[in-house]
């Protein structure tokens, strides 16, 4: 994809959003049927179109329209949605959740003079959605509405992330077959519609995060000024915008001393330039992402890496180690149809059930259709640890697509020893919440797309994960229509 037409798509996909916010009063009433019309036509007139020019439909196409409808999924998801149903943290205005952390920056014009409750969070989130609510100051929308309207931005934020997947996945050499299914996954994966509407600073550290890979495998390719600057910038604002952004250390610190061994087997005099550019990396990327907490440290004497612990009846480190972590509790899993809080302990059966459904109950009467997708869910979840230790056993050197698979298998692995060593630390119900390690659907689905490309050889076996893997994208893809 070239620069002209990642510009493109980013500035349309931005205005479509304005767009919908503008007339949202209209269409609101009505958004489900109008999604359902809308994708109806985007699918028939992008058909009659090749059809009339005799073109073939070709992969990049399927991409597209798979990219369109999770983008319309999402509208749909963010106009019947208000911000006051399924929020992680968010509160009132007059509160201290993520909304009033919003708010106050929005009336002062300054950080809160406290750490308490959610103010304690790096606020390059928070800054952007106040900067949002005085927008709509200038055109005299109601604050009512601006509020609501923040989804509008953590939608843009989602779909983005499946934009820069699109990018990072055209850069792994597999058939096309399986970029469809990556990108399929990507669109229309719960997680990333329910966090289109959420408004915390999740999303956005999720779409950081993302674009940390996309540049790391440009900086591998061309470790030039200009790509590290951007690799820097990106960095800091993952953690300036939660603090758990710094685990992406971890592929960057790899890429970096891989790339210092390399030079200094062909070329040792250019040494000092290339630890000229991780001194550039830092003096960007530690102010960027360290000064928040630095402030907090001083003011507050709040640490570095300090969260804030969750309410008593969340805990769960009553339980033994076996029922929490070393153990899948079907009880849990399918015993009630949504998770139980308190009440859930063990960790894979929460893991499985807040990756498709969050922390949150929906309608009752589906309650088959629920149990369906969390066995598909389950399935696809234990084949993306078996891929990935198979892709990690199977792992080839010394070429750029070895380079790519080994960056997504790190920040896999990163992800999930973060989110155990998170659970171990504070073992809370809250804290086994699947959104602290959403970048694994990506590079699981890709771990799990290399391996059928690659590895898997047996025709009936490729098949039936394949087929697995669209009826998950079905089952995504409906269940918003009927929640």
């Amino acid at each position: 994809m070239k620069k002209k037409e990642i510009s493109i798509y980013y500035l349309i996909t931005i205005i479509f959003f304005i767009f919908i916010y503008i007339i949202q009063p209209i269409i609101e009433n009505h958004i489900k049927i109008i999604t359902i019309v809308s994708i109806l036509l985007v699918v028939g007139i992008y058909y009659a179109v090749k059809q009339i020019k005799k073109l073939r439909i070709n992969y990049k196409d399927i991409v597209l329209i798979i990219m369109i409808l999770g983008i319309l999924i999402r509208v749909m998801y963010i106009i019947y949605t208000p911000i006051t149903e399924r929020q992680h943290d968010v509160y009132s205005i007059n509160d201290q959740g993520h909304l009033g952390y919003i708010y106050t920056i929005y009336q002062t014009g300054k950080l809160p003079d406290t750490n308490s409750i959610q103010f304690y969070h790096p606020p390059l989130f928070h800054l952007i959605a106040a900067g949002w609510l005085k927008v709509n100051d200038l055109f005299n929308v109601g604050l009512d509405r601006s509020i609501e309207g923040i989804q509008i931005i953590t939608a843009i934020f989602s779909s983005l992330i499946m934009l820069v997947a699109y990018r990072i996945v055209e850069k792994i050499e597999i058939r096309n077959i399986y970029k469809i299914l990556i990108m399929a996954v990507m669109a229309f994966h719960p997680t990333f519609i329910i966090l289109a509407g959420s408004i915390n600073n999740d999303v956005l550290m999720i779409l950081l995060s993302f674009y940390i890979i996309l540049y790391l495998i440009k900086w591998n390719d061309d470790p030039n000024i200009k790509n590290t600057i951007i690799l820097a910038v990106i960095t800091g604002c993952a953690v300036m915008t939660k603090v758990s952004g710094a685990i992406m250390a971890v592929p960057i610190m790899y890429t970096f001393i891989k790339r210092i061994f390399e030079v200094y087997k062909v070329e040792k005099k250019n040494l000092l330039r290339l630890f000229g550019k991780f001194l550039l990396f830092g003096v960007i990327s530690l102010p960027l992402g360290l000064w928040h907490p630095m402030r907090n440290l001083i003011m507050f004497n709040q640490k570095i890496g300090w969260v804030l612990l969750p309410a008593e009846g969340l805990y769960v480190g009553q339980y033994s180690i076996f029922e929490r972590f070393l153990s899948i509790s079907f009880k849990e899993l399918f015993g009630y149809t949504y998770c139980a809080i308190p009440g859930d302990h063990n960790i894979f059966s929460y893991i499985v059930k807040t990756s498709i459904l969050g922390e949150f109950a929906y309608n009752n009467s589906i309650g088959i259709y629920v149990a369906l997708f969390k066995i598909i869910n389950l399935i696809i979840i234990l084949m993306t640890i078996i891929c990935t230790f198979v892709l990690l056993k199977k792992i080839k050197k010394k070429n750029n697509n070895s380079f790519i698979t080994k960056i997504l298998l790190i920040t896999f692995f990163i992800n999930i020893a973060s989110y155990y060593h998170f659970n171990i630390k504070y073992p809370y119900l809250c804290t086994m919440d699947f959104r602290y390690m959403v970048p694994t659907i990506f590079t699981g689905i890709a771990a799990v797309c290399i391996v059928l490309d690659r590895i898997i050889k047996n025709v009936t076996i490729k098949e039936s994960i394949e087929y697995i893997i669209v009826l998950f994208c079905i089952l995504s893809f409906t269940f918003f229509f009927i929640i």
